[in-house]
């Protein structure tokens, strides 16, 4: 269960006295740390996928140009390491000038990598702005998003992503996917703790991504919210306001 912004384990015992029932006691657990943890052990497994994926790759082309060059057809060897590139390398993907938060940037180039062993490429608005806010809301925020749209597009989509931010330092993040979207009934619900459409296995299906973002961008003085997407999927808008931003809007 969700409490606040903290993720919680709650369980039941019954309280007897002489063997008679006089009660329950409730025993909650904070599993916020645990939670963070096991979603970084899932980026850690998406990640060795991934460079076991690529390893696989580059033996099979390590056997055509060994092949080649046994065969002695140089020449063809040296075109076809030519022509032999990774669709999916690990590499500093360009990402907008204007984002300039480090973390943000990192979250970016780590969700792509990763997301492109997966078939789903992640495209970041070349006019997106993000400067460093000293706090780990946009990285929260942002991170839930990208997974959840990863999760409903499925294999071989696009999850685009756009950093807005205002003069009074009001942020804006916009993610969207080309998936089945959300249907219109269904909108209000998804924010709510334990809901999930989910069918993967894991930490991150459990409901609580889409609830934590909300909660951050209420205490943020803001909103999330999920339209259709003009990529066919959804769109999910959060506004993440700062005190400066609240005393001007109101």
């Amino acid at each position: 269960m969700l409490s606040g912004e903290r993720i919680l384990l709650g369980k039941v015992n019954d309280a007897t006295v002489d063997g008679r029932e006089v009660g329950k006691v409730l025993i909650l657990r904070d599993r916020t740390e645990l939670h963070t943890v096991l979603r970084d052990r899932d980026g850690a497994l998406d990640v060795t996928q991934a460079l076991r994926a690529q390893a696989h790759e580059f033996a099979n082309k390590l056997h055509v140009i060994s092949g080649l060059l046994e065969l002695g057809e140089q020449a063809k060897a040296v075109e076809y390491l030519g022509r032999s590139h990774s669709d999916a390398a690990f590499v500093n993907r360009p990402l907008a000038a204007g984002v300039t938060d480090h973390d943000v940037r990192a979250l970016l180039i780590a969700k792509s990598t990763v997301c492109a062993e997966r078939g789903v490429e992640i495209l970041v608005s070349p006019d997106s702005v993000c400067t460093p806010d000293g706090t780990g809301d946009v990285i929260t925020v942002l991170g839930n998003l990208i997974d959840n749209a990863v999760d409903a597009a499925g294999y071989d989509s696009t999850v685009a992503v756009r950093l807005e931010e205002a003069a009074d330092g009001e942020r804006t993040i916009t993610v969207e996917d080309d998936g089945p979207g959300v249907p219109e009934p269904e909108r209000a619900a998804v924010f709510e703790a334990g809901v999930t459409t989910k069918q993967a296995e894991g930490i991150n299906s459990r409901g609580f991504g889409l609830a934590l973002v909300q909660r951050v961008a209420r205490r943020r003085g803001g909103a999330a919210s999920v339209s259709p997407s003009a990529l066919g999927g959804a769109c999910f808008t959060v506004v993440l306001r700062t005190k400066e931003a609240e005393l001007q809007r109101l």
